[in-house]
C-alpha cells in the first residue's frame, strides 16, 4: 500500500488543519497514512480515530522519519515551518505534493505570498495545487511558477451538514456567531464594538466559538463584552450542532482567504456576513449568497445585520447561501490529490 507522510502546521485546529484533516479522512482506506505536527492539539487525539498515525515531535525526529523511513509520498500545505523542511527537502527524493494555501508566512512579510519561501518549495515539488484563485495569482505575480499546478476549492464533507435553507421567524433577538479562534487577525473585537448599541438593547445576541490562541487579546475582548449578552462557546467540535442555536455566522476578520466557518455556516442554512477579503467574495458569489462589508469597515454590520432580521431577506440569503456551498464538495478536491499522489508513485518506481 501507498505510504503518504502528512506535513500538518499543526494539531491545533485552525481552518487550513482542519481541511487537511479532511483530506487525510478522504484519502482513508487506499493509502496507509502518518501525519506530523510540531505543535500539539485537538487534532493528536481525532486523527487516530480515522485509522491514521500521528506523530508530535521536534524536526530532528522527523528528518530521521523521513531520511530512513519508505515513503512514497509527501504532502505539505502553506507551512509555518517551511525554513526547517526546504534544506531536508533538498536532500531527498520523495515526491512531494505541495497546496498552496491561504496561511500567513509570519517568518517572511506576515503575507500569503513570499518569495523566500514560496520559491524553493515550489521549485521542489513535483505537484502544486492552488486553493483559490488568488493564491495563484499572487505567485504568479512573483514570477514563480509550480509544477503542473492545478486548483482545488475548499470544500466541506457536504454530508455532514442539513443543506437546508433556515427561517426567522421576525421575533426576539437576532443571535450572531463568529465562528474562528481568538485571535488580533479574527478581530472579534471590532465586531463587538460595532454591536455594543444592538447588545445593550437586546437587539441581538453575540456567540464567540474559537479556541483562545492569544491569552491577552482574549483577555481584552471578554472586557470588552463585560456586561453585555456575550457568550464564550470555547473549541467548538460539533460545528453543526453549534450553528443549530444561532440566526448568523459572521466574520470580522482583517486577513482571510476561503474561509471554512464561512461555508460550515452556509451549509446549515445560516445567512452569512464577511468582509471582502482575499477570496471571500468570490465564495459568496459576489454578494449573491452572502452579505460583504468593505475590509476593516465595521460600522456596516449594524445594518447588514439589521437587513436579516427581515424574514424575507433571512430567507432570501439562507437560500442562496445553501445554492452555493453544494457546488463545494471536500471529495471533488481529494479525488484530484489521490490521483497526483498515484501518478507521482507509479512515476518514481517506473523511473
Amino acid at each position: 500500500m501507498i505510504r503518504i507522510l502528512h506535513l500538518f502546521n499543526s494539531f491545533q485546529v485552525g481552518g487550513v488543519e482542519r481541511l487537511h484533516a479532511m483530506l487525510v479522512e478522504d484519502l482513508c482506506g487506499e493509502f496507509e497514512q502518518d501525519c506530523w505536527a510540531y505543535n500539539p492539539g485537538q487534532l493528536l487525539n481525532e486523527l487516530p480515530g480515522l485509522g491514521v498515525s500521528t506523530i508530535c515531535s521536534g524536526f530532528s525526529e522527523i528528518a530521521r522519519r523521513m531520511t530512513s523511513d519508505k515513503y512514497d509520498c509527501v504532502v505539505m500545505r502553506t507551512h509555518r515551518h517551511i525554513r526547517e523542511f526546504l534544506e531536508l527537502l533538498e536532500h531527498i527524493f520523495t515526491p512531494l505534493i505541495y497546496i498552496k494555501d491561504y496561511l500567513r508566512w509570519f517568518q517572511g512579510n506576515d503575507t500569503f505570498w513570499d518569495p523566500e519561501f514560496d520559491g524553493p518549495v515550489h521549485l521542489r515539488a513535483n505537484k502544486v495545487f492552488y486553493c483559490g484563485p488568488s493564491l495563484r495569482e499572487g505567485v504568479a505575480n512573483m514570477g514563480i511558477q509550480g509544477h503542473d499546478p492545478e486548483m482545488i476549492h475548499h470544500g466541506l464533507r457536504l454530508e455532514r451538514f442539513p443543506l437546508r435553507p433556515r427561517t426567522l421567524s421576525g421575533q426576539g433577538s437576532l443571535k450572531v456567531a463568529i465562528l474562528a479562534n481568538l485571535l488580533p487577525v479574527k478581530n472579534q473585537i471590532a465586531a463587538l464594538h460595532s454591536m455594543r448599541d444592538m447588545l445593550a438593547s437586546g437587539e441581538a445576541r453575540l456567540v464567540l466559538g474559537g479556541d483562545c490562541h492569544n491569552l491577552e487579546y482574549a483577555t481584552s475582548l471578554r472586557r470588552a463584552a463585560e456586561g453585555l449578552p456575550v457568550t464564550f462557546a470555547g473549541y467548538v467540535a460539533d460545528v453543526p450542532g453549534f450553528l443549530a442555536g444561532v440566526d448568523v455566522l459572521m466574520l470580522a476578520s482583517d486577513q482571510e482567504g476561503w474561509p471554512v466557518a464561512l461555508m460550515e455556516g452556509m451549509a446549515c442554512g445560516l445567512p452569512v456576513i464577511a468582509p471582502a477579503l482575499g477570496d471571500v467574495p468570490e465564495l459568496l458569489d459576489h454578494g449573491r449568497a452572502g452579505l460583504l462589508f468593505p475590509p476593516g469597515c465595521h460600522e456596516r454590520i449594524p445594518g447588514l445585520l439589521r437587513r436579516l432580521a427581515d424574514p424575507a431577506e433571512y430567507a432570501r440569503y439562507a437560500a442562496a447561501a445553501v445554492h452555493r456551498v453544494r457546488r463545494l464538495d471536500a471529495a471533488a478536491s481529494a479525488k484530484k490529490v489521490r490521483k497526483a499522489v498515484t501518478s507521482l508513485v507509479r512515476r518514481e518506481a517506473q523511473a
